[in-house]
């Protein structure tokens, strides 16, 4: 749960250095997709900027090599503060 007044951060964990794509959806309309490159794994934070008011299915997939791993979830965006 985000809030349109600051900018939204995800939080992600990785195992290895990866490729990481996260991309946005409200609807059928892509609203956000952003490639991140990580040479080491860790807890890694990424931004994906401001916002608006909604629900978004995140789609984050992680490439290394010939591994790939998709996760998905929703993100609600909530208006004010």
């Amino acid at each position: 749960t985000g809030r349109t007044a600051r900018p939204t951060t995800l939080r992600v964990a990785l195992t290895a250095g990866a490729t990481v794509t996260v991309r946005g959806e409200h609807g059928t309309k892509t609203i956000v997709a952003k490639r991140f490159a990580f040479k080491t794994g860790g807890r890694k934070q990424l931004p994906l900027g401001t916002l608006k008011a909604a629900t978004y299915a995140v789609t984050t997939t992680a490439t290394d090599g010939a591994t790939q791993a998709v996760d998905r979830a929703a993100l609600r965006v909530l208006p004010g503060r």
